[in-house]
């Protein structure tokens, strides 16, 4: 194992609060915990770490069932509504501006 990995590896035991799965946020939190004067070994740093976190991550599943994406009709219908006021209007405003 590597430098980097290793100290990833430590970091996110000794913090495990701190960094998650986001590359970003892994970024500031490194700023948080130490100093790093090279953007690339932070960078690598930062990736070593949100590679981690997603391979230790608990496996959610990943479907989900019809009830949580249904959308309901009326919100559809809604929706078809608002759109064909906002198309009338906007007919209006391109004759007015002619």
């Amino acid at each position: 194992m590597n430098r980097i990995r290793k100290l990833a590896q430590e970091l996110v035991t000794k913090y495990p609060n701190l960094f998650s799965a986001d590359f970003d946020k892994n970024k500031l939190a490194l700023g948080q915990v130490s100093i790093i004067r090279s953007t690339s070994v932070r960078n690598q740093l930062a990736g070593a770490i949100t590679s981690f976190v997603r391979e230790n991550q608990p496996e959610t599943g990943g479907e989900s069932s019809e009830e949580e994406i249904a959308i309901p009709s009326e919100t559809t219908a809604a929706a078809e509504e608002i759109r064909e006021e906002s198309r009338e209007k906007s007919a209006e405003i391109t004759q007015a501006a002619q």
